[in-house]
């Protein structure tokens, strides 16, 4: 279904400068620590929008802000096999990170590129994404979330087995996992870009049923070889083209630097006693 944007929200009169963060593969705690650090500065005023790609150093589960670890992975199994367990600041539910490119988008509030609503934000970063995945030569479809339709995967704990806002998917699979955290003055959205699925190599770490894999695939399903890189490039230049704005390579502040060594290594939940 094609998305529609009201132009006021894709025409600014200036083209806007957002930051680009593009990190190699890092620690769950790491990206964790990252990501909430962005929202905090852009939240306080400190930095504008940015854009953060980036990877994860090894398999890595990540949780929704409401989810109970306990009830929905195996943190033994998790700390004997070295899969770091991390909660996002966002809801939703549980990630298992591994063959993928992760993108985090922070923003304030209000933006005149963002719709004032959630509904609105999903819509308008889709766009963006559904643009850089269709000029890797992939068939995308989008598909707004029919409120009149059952949701798929109700009890599961897994991201990927729900149904999300404007969900993208690749020949009626899921390729795309994300989240979104509002505060009066910002919102941060992230979310997984599948390069590859393979549910054998997420089931081990959770409690409950398997995934259901049959709704899910991965970018490279079909043997089209795209890598982090590749992926890459094409997201910031529909980032640019879709929204209009400029995106510059930065780095994090110093503030942002200070409170991301501050927390990181204190977010893995296998390392903490969890009740």
């Amino acid at each position: 279904m094609p998305l529609t944007f009201p132009r006021r929200f894709i025409q600014t009169g200036r083209v806007d400068t957002w930051r680009l963060l593009i990190d190699p593969p890092g620690h769950a705690g790491y990206n964790m620590a990252v990501d909430e650090a962005l929202a905090e500065s852009c939240r306080t005023g400190a930095s504008g929008p940015t854009l953060r790609l980036y990877g994860w150093d090894r398999p890595s589960i990540s949780l929704g802000y409401f989810q109970r670890a306990h009830e929905v992975v195996d943190l033994d199994r998790c700390r004997e096999g070295r899969v770091p367990v991390v909660r996002r600041t966002t809801g939703g539910r549980a990630v298992h990170h591994h063959h993928e490119v992760t993108y985090s988008v922070v923003a304030p509030i209000p933006h005149p590129l963002f719709p004032p609503t959630i509904k609105g934000t999903y819509e308008v970063v889709a766009r963006a994404l559904f643009a850089g995945l269709a000029a890797l030569g992939l068939c995308i479809e989008c598909h707004p979330r029919d409120p009149e339709q059952p949701r798929r995967g109700i009890g599961s704990p897994l991201c990927f087995d729900s149904t999300s806002r404007y969900e993208l998917t690749l020949r009626g699979k899921k390729v795309i996992g994300s989240a979104q955290r509002r505060w009066k003055t910002a919102f941060l959205q992230h979310g997984s870009i599948l390069l590859a699925h393979d549910p054998a190599e997420a089931a081990p770490w959770f409690h409950g049923a398997p995934s259901n894999s049959e709704s899910i695939t991965g970018l490279n399903a079909n043997e089209h070889g795209l890598t982090p890189d590749d992926c890459h490039r094409a997201l910031i230049t529909a980032w640019e083209h879709t929204l209009g704005i400029r995106l510059l390579p930065g780095n994090l502040s110093p503030e942002e630097a200070a409170a991301v060594a501050e927390t990181s290594q204190s977010r893995d939940l296998t390392m903490t006693v969890v009740g």
